[in-house]
């Protein structure tokens, strides 16, 4: 592999990494606001 190739994939993973990053804080912030209220009243 030549050293474009890894710098090509290098970049290709780590932008795939961060998509998914960004999914799972999106997931993450639609149970919060979905399921927030219901935690608070079942903690009090």
């Amino acid at each position: 592999m030549s050293k474009q190739e890894a710098v090509i994939r290098a970049i290709a993973d780590r932008a795939a990494r961060l998509r998914q990053d960004t999914e799972v804080r999106r997931a993450a912030r639609a149970a919060i606001s979905e399921y927030g209220p219901l935690l608070d009243r079942l903690s009090q």
